[in-house]
């Protein structure tokens, strides 16, 4: 149960999914980023994550989804505030959880100044007092126990839903990076258009994530091999009439062969123009995985291999950003040296 006592709050709001910390509680919710408002005013809400998830393909035509992050970036600042502080009320169990202590928000590293002013403007919307927006990367780095303020270089890749950001961090800061526009919604829309155009049938998008986790792999089972199997249900569209079928993780991991693909070679691009003080520290440590799409089976060995680095994750990188959050805002001699080192701004 929620105490009063809780002065942090902490909000991870990604385009896929959002992660609340709550003082004393750690992270204690995730649910989509998403929203189901009215089409003729969009300020009326009907419902708001897991609760606007279940209603996928059930929307009365006077509603519709709408989601308040596309690709790490906010698209309406007064929606934004409204499902920060509704999933934080949630995961606090009882009203405006941070009116009285410090309300902490991520912000991705490829965000451009319009983008981290329309964070800070949804944050303040939220009523609370003491806002921080604390980049994305060094909050999953402190969240992975890694220590970001030594002067040596610390190579994170956080694959979150809309985008993958792959940060070389050093002294506080975020000394290099590259923000790729595609994460786990990428490989589940290409497991929608491969289900279409091989099989013949669509699938909703909670049916391609589904899918992904259950026998998704970045790893292709051998051409003799099907490797593991699971039903879909779906609408034929030669009949019109629902079905179902089997999938296999060989054609999933066909189908999302391409995003991987894209994936590693940004990695791969960024090591390359790594600057050269930090290559040597980042072969000895090598690249920290973080965020949903970490989980993807095969992934770490696929990057690994590929990069010719070690891979190491924690058991829960989903909730790395919020965690780190938590670690810094409890932390008031960090909260102050990331401030300098422009890696959070109050």
């Amino acid at each position: 149960m929620a105490i009063f006592s809780q002065d942090l709050v902490a909000v991870d709001m990604g385009s896929s999914a959002t992660s609340v910390y709550v003082d004393g509680l750690g992270v204690c919710l995730r649910e989509p980023t998403q929203l189901v408002v009215s089409r003729e005013d969009i300020r009326q809400v009907a419902a708001i994550g897991e609760d606007a998830r279940r209603m996928y393909g059930i929307l009365p035509p006077d509603l519709m989804f709408m989601p308040p992050v596309v690709d790490t970036a906010i698209t309406d600042t007064d929606l934004a505030a409204l499902t920060m502080l509704a999933l934080a009320e949630k995961a606090a169990g009882r009203k405006k959880p941070a009116d009285k202590g410090r309300f902490m928000v991520s912000a991705a590293t490829g965000l451009t100044h319009v983008e981290h002013a329309a964070l800070l403007a949804a944050c303040r919307l939220t009523g609370s007092r003491r806002i921080a927006a604390v980049n994305s990367s060094i909050a999953a780095a402190v969240g992975a126990g890694l220590d970001i303020t030594e002067p040596k270089g610390v190579l994170l890749v956080d694959m979150g839903g809309g985008a993958t950001e792959i940060a070389v961090m050093s002294l506080g800061a975020v000394a290099a990076s590259r923000t790729v526009r595609s994460g786990c919604m990428n490989f589940d829309k290409a497991i929608i258009r491969y289900m279409r155009a091989k099989r013949g049938i669509s699938i909703s998008p909670i049916a391609a994530e589904e899918i992904k986790k259950t026998v998704g792999s970045a790893i292709l089972p051998p051409e003799h091999s099907t490797g593991d199997v699971t039903r879909v249900a779906g609408r034929d569209l030669k009949t019109g009439k629902p079905c179902e079928v089997t999938v296999t993780a060989r054609e999933v991991s066909g189908a999302i062969r391409l995003c991987i693909d894209e994936l590693i070679s940004s990695i791969q691009d960024v090591l390359i123009s790594l600057p050269s003080e930090f290559a040597g520290d980042i072969k000895k440590s090598g690249i920290y995985l973080s965020g949903g799409c970490a989980n993807l089976s095969g992934l770490s060995d696929e990057i690994s291999a590929r990069c010719d680095l070690k891979c190491h994750m924690t058991s829960t990188p989903q909730d790395d950003v919020a965690n780190g959050m938590g670690v810094i805002g409890s932390n008031e001699a960090l909260l102050r040296e990331l401030i300098t080192a422009g890696s959070c701004v109050e």
